[in-house]
């Protein structure tokens, strides 16, 4: 219903058809209790969204609203270099990271919501990301210690257990690896240095 109210005005058809042809389409004055719908209306469509906020209580703001007309909407933060390392808060804005990185990465229809600030950060290109992917699959042979140097390369972490995103474990014929943007750690078992599962 609100769909067809949007394709009878000939503004709104004007701005779809420029974002179809891959224009870029600024839009102002728009009333604020509309913002999120208007957003979603002139998005359908296209695959991923990006919607930039000025400040984090806006991007909050913004997203709470357009969660009701796109259930694929996550916020995606900032890095805040003065706590990144410090504490709890430095991992969950790693995570909510990583969770909208991986699901671009896989193809997935998401929109993201963010701040002009994690606009600005440098991110990596999938094309690196891949290249510096480890993949594992049984029947593979695997040497440990070279795994276990290609995870420390990457920023993981070698522990007596894998507990926390960034952590792996090696146990004799065991190799648990905690990836960051997992919810779960995955284990590799190993017969000799060939994967059975």
């Amino acid at each position: 219903m609100f769909e067809e109210i949007f394709d009878s005005f000939d503004i709104f058809n004007s701005i779809r058809s420029d974002l179809d042809s891959g224009l870029t389409v600024w839009l102002n004055g728009c009333v604020p209790s509309q913002l999120e719908h208007l957003i979603c209306e002139t998005g359908s469509g296209f695959k991923h969204k990006l919607i930039i906020a000025c400040d984090e209580v806006k991007a909050f703001k913004l997203l709470g609203n357009y969660t009701a007309f796109d259930k694929a909407a996550l916020y995606y933060p900032a890095k805040d270099p003065l706590f990144h390392e410090a504490d709890i808060q430095g991992s969950f804005t790693d995570e909510q990271r990583l969770e909208a990185a991986k699901r671009l990465y896989n193809g997935e229809r998401l929109s993201v919501v963010t701040t002009k600030e994690a606009f600005l950060d440098r991110l990596r290109s999938f094309k690196e990301i891949k290249k510096e992917s480890i993949e594992i699959k049984p029947g593979d042979i695997v040497d440990t210690e070279v795994l276990a140097a290609k995870l420390t390369a990457l920023g993981y972490e070698r522990e007596d257990r894998a507990d926390a995103h960034g952590e792996f474990a090696v146990r004799g014929n065991i190799v648990d690896v905690f990836p960051y943007a997992e919810n779960v750690p995955s284990r590799i078992d190993l017969w000799g240095d060939e994967v059975e599962s």
